[in-house]
Order: structure tokens, then C-alpha cells, then sequence
């Protein structure tokens, strides 16, 4: 009977709510938040790759006004081909522009002064590199300082702990070199699209590919800080590219990246990629994020197994990269460039596909091995049979 009466009660006092009245307001309320935060998520969108865009914009017009006195030129020689002397300047204008976007625009929870801190250290290096020539010894030095302290300093996971089953066997944890493992595929990153700026538009093109496939096609969506950071290096790199891409209007304002731009590339996605697919914070498996960038990694792969093979540094330069080899098909500048920014696009697009539909990470690495070096014996082999050959020496009648 108690129980009866509590009941009847709750009904009474149930009854007695004005839910006509109620709801309306309710609707409208929620209408009004949903058009509110529609707003606000397209402000946080848009914001800093028009601030990214903006500041790097500006910069590049300043820093051209300063490039010759300062020594920030690059000039042709040796694998250098290009016409006159050009200002590498590129990477210095970016990094002006993420710092101004990352500071003036909201974020999730990230160290960011960390990663600007380390960001700024190879920046420096890679500017230094541009004007006065660094060793190679000293560079890797600073690059993997920058890692280290990114690894050491950094609270929000951007520490290798598991590179994920690629064998078949389980998930093989590298936590006990984890600090090895993470230092590795920054320096790695760092290097990988050093070596592939080799062309206009090609190394901020990848790059841009990698981002854009980062935010919007990763599984279940990056973090707010690693979404920040991309779309404020998006915005950064469409201002740079409208000064670097071979689109012929540009030819007066063309500019490099430098070694400064490459390496701030390098390391922003690297860094990335670690976060967006290791713990909690994963989107994707290690293996997954290794297809974003399978150009710059198959260009360094073979560069450094080749020089290697042929007793020279992995850091000799040399015109046997995938852009070389691009041309040697007959391809000009740019439609080499066309070409492996639509390769990029298409194996980034792959392994994310090939995760969403679940295929095993093993399968996947077979796959990723299969089709970079499909890609470097394809080009080599047909880029040799349209080499011209030397003409068949004339032979010398014998004397009678």
C-alpha cells in the first residue's frame, strides 16, 4: 500500500508539470545553442588557417626585403638547378605564422610551448643550415636534441609506446625504448621531407596532403589541439605555396622553404602522427598514419639504402630521388610534381581505407612495403629503358 501511495503521488506531482509550456522552450533554446556552437566550430575552423594564412603572407613579403643581406639565398650548383639565386625563406614566414595562430586561437589541452620550443630550435638550425651551410653531424645533433626534449617535456602523449601488430603476433610494445623509438621517427620525419624538397610546390604539397587527410579522414577525428595545429600549418602552407607552387604567375615572388621549412614539416607531423596514434588520444594505428607520408618515407628509405650500398653518407646529396626519377620518365617539373602529390593523395586515402574496412596491420605493412618499392623499380626501370642510349662505338677496319 505504501508503495501504491508513493506512486500515486509521483503521478500527481508528474501531472501537475506544465510539459506544454515547457517544451517549446526547451526547442528553442536547444536551436538557438546548436546555431551558436555551428558558429563557433566554424570560427574555430577558419580562424587559424586565416591567421596561419595572414601572418605567413606578410612575413614572406618581409623577409624577401631581407633574405640577400642575410645570406638567406639559395643558390644553384652541384644537384642545384634551378635559375639565379633564390630566397629560402619560406620556413622562417611559417613558423611566424603558426606561432601567431596557435597563440590567438583556442586549443585543447597540449604543450604547446614544448612543441614550439622544439619547433623553434630546428627552425634556428634550418635557417642557420640555409645561410651558412651546417654540417650534416651538427644538424642530426639538433634534431635529435629537439626530439628528445619534445619526448622528455611532453605530457600529452606524444611518447612511441607501441608500433602496433605487425606480424600477426600481438601488439609489440616498445615502451622500454620508448624515448629511442620516439627520437627515431621524429629525426626520421625531420629528414624524410628534408630530402624530398627537391622541387617546386612538392615537399608543402605532400605536406598539405598529409594534413588535410589527417583532419578529415583519420577514423574517429584528431584531438581539438592536433586539429589546431594542423589547420593552422594548412593555412600556413597554402600562403607559402601561392609564392613556391610552379603556377607561372608566381615566377617574380617564387621563394623556397629552405632547410628551416622542411624540418618544421618533418617535425610537426611527426610529432602528430606519434599522438594521434599512440594511447587514448589514438585516431589511427601506427601503421595507418605510416601511409599518410608513404612518399617521404619510401624517397628516404631508398635514398639511404642507396647511398649505404655505394659507401657514402645517408645525408650525400645526390638527382636520384623519386622527383628525379619522376623526370626521367619525360615528365616536366611540374607534372612530376602532379604526379607524386596524386600518388600521395592515393595511398594516404588507401590505408585509411584499408584500416576502416580491417584489414590486419600486418597485411597492411606487406602492402606498404609492396608499394613503395613497386614505386622505386617502376620509375627506375622505365625511366632507364627511356634513357638515350650512347651511340655503339665504330670499329676500325683492319689493315690489309
Amino acid at each position: 500500500m505504501a508503495s501504491n501511495d508513493i506512486l500515486a503521488s509521483s503521478a500527481v506531482v508528474s501531472d501537475s508539470i506544465p510539459r506544454a509550456r515547457t517544451a517549446p522552450v526547451r526547442w528553442i533554446d536547444e536551436s538557438i545553442g546548436c546555431k551558436e556552437r555551428r558558429k563557433t566550430m566554424i570560427s574555430t575552423l577558419a580562424d587559424p588557417v586565416v591567421i596561419g594564412g595572414g601572418v605567413t603572407t606578410v612575413a614572406m613579403a618581409l623577409l624577401r626585403l631581407v633574405a640577400r643581406p642575410f645570406g638567406l639565398l639559395d643558390r644553384p650548383g652541384g644537384h642545384k638547378r634551378h635559375n639565379g639565386a633564390i630566397p629560402a625563406i619560406g620556413g622562417l614566414a611559417m613558423f611566424a605564422g603558426l606561432v601567431v595562430a596557435l597563440l590567438t586561437t583556442p586549443g585543447g589541452a597540449f604543450d604547446l610551448r614544448v612543441f614550439l620550443a622544439s619547433a623553434a630550435v630546428l627552425v634556428t638550425v634550418g635557417a642557420l643550415d640555409d645561410a651558412f651551410r651546417l654540417s650534416a653531424r651538427l644538424r642530426l645533433v639538433a634534431q635529435v636534441a629537439a626530439a628528445y626534449w619534445m619526448y622528455l617535456a611532453s605530457t600529452s602523449g606524444v611518447h612511441m609506446t607501441s608500433i602496433g601488430d605487425l606480424f600477426g603476433l600481438g601488439i609489440i610494445d616498445v615502451s622500454a625504448i620508448s624515448a629511442f623509438v620516439t627520437v627515431f621517427v621524429i629525426v626520421a620525419g625531420v629528414n624524410a621531407f628534408n630530402m624530398l624538397d627537391g622541387l617546386d610546390g612538392l615537399a608543402g604539397g605532400v605536406a598539405l596532403v598529409a594534413l588535410a587527410l589527417l583532419i578529415g579522414a583519420t577514423p574517429h577525428g584528431l584531438c581539438p589541439a592536433f586539429t589546431q595545429i594542423s589547420l593552422a600549418l594548412i593555412g600556413c602552407l597554402l600562403a607559402f605555396l601561392g609564392f613556391n607552387a610552379p603556377l607561372g604567375f608566381n615566377r617574380r615572388l617564387r621563394s623556397f622553404m629552405g632547410d628551416a621549412g622542411s624540418t618544421l614539416l618533418g617535425f610537426a607531423l611527426a610529432t602528430m602522427m606519434i599522438g594521434a596514434s599512440q594511447g587514448v588520444t589514438a585516431v589511427a594505428t601506427p601503421m595507418t598514419m605510416g601511409w599518410l607520408v608513404l612518399v617521404p618515407t619510401t624517397d628516404m628509405t631508398w635514398s639511404v639504402v642507396r647511398r649505404l650500398s655505394r659507401g657514402q653518407s645517408p645525408f650525400h646529396a645526390d638527382n636520384e630521388h623519386l622527383h628525379h626519377l619522376m623526370m626521367r620518365l619525360g615528365l616536366s617539373s611540374r607534372g612530376a610534381c602532379l604526379a607524386i602529390l596524386l600518388i600521395a593523395l592515393v595511398a594516404g586515402l588507401f590505408g585509411l581505407a584499408l584500416e576502416r574496412n580491417g584489414v590486419p596491420e600486418w597485411g597492411s605493412l606487406l602492402l606498404f612495403l609492396a608499394t613503395g618499392t613497386g614505386l622505386v623499380v617502376f620509375t627506375r626501370a622505365l625511366g632507364a629503358s627511356r634513357a638515350p642510349r650512347p651511340p655503339a662505338p665504330r670499329t676500325q677496319p683492319q689493315a690489309t
